[in-house]
């Protein structure tokens, strides 16, 4: 990895962090916590199993759904500004500024599912739940899940417009 491709996913880190994709993680944290508090009230016996359940589903979808709509327009975005056109232009090749692009944004969902995770497990500490490292194992898949979707986007982002490349990538 060169210097090139960190500074583009530094810049692309930065962009994406000021566009307030955060606020919607921490109301994704508060809806755990409630979840956890009214999971604890209905069930007998099971809540600890449901609040990691229902804390592990809406990690996963907040990261899909970043992964998805963010990285629609990662490259479109770039192009339609002619942004792009500058940066080709310096000695940055094609690939380094994709990857930058790319690195930039799972930057961001590292930091989404590193927030969220803290949220579960906190909440599984009010309950008095004992920690288990297969929770750990379960976050570690969802990111290489999102990971791979965003990969998937980048590519029907390369190729097609945004709305197909979000079909493409929900079909597949």
């Amino acid at each position: 990895m060169t210097n090139k491709t960190l500074t583009i996913a530094y810049y692309t880190f930065k962009e994406l962090f000021k566009s307030k994709v955060l606020y919607g993680v921490f109301f994704i944290g508060l809806a755990i916590l409630i979840s956890v508090y009214i999971a604890s009230e209905f069930t007998y016996g099971a809540s600890i199993r449901v609040a990691i359940d229902v804390g592990l589903g809406l990690l996963s979808l907040s990261s899909l759904g970043i992964a998805l709509f963010l990285g629609v327009g990662l490259i479109s975005k770039e192009i339609e500004s002619r942004t792009v056109y500058i940066i080709v232009s310096r000695p940055v090749s094609r690939f380094q500024f994709i990857s930058g692009k790319i690195l930039g944004l799972m930057a961001i969902l590292f930091l989404n599912i590193l927030i969220l995770t803290s949220m579960i497990v906190a909440s599984t500490y009010l309950l008095d739940a004992k920690f288990e490292g297969l929770l750990l194992w379960s976050v570690f898949f969802t990111f290489i899940e999102s990971f791979l979707l965003l990969l998937i986007v980048v590519f029907f982002s390369l190729i097609t417009n945004n709305i197909m490349s979000a079909i493409y990538s929900i079909v597949l």
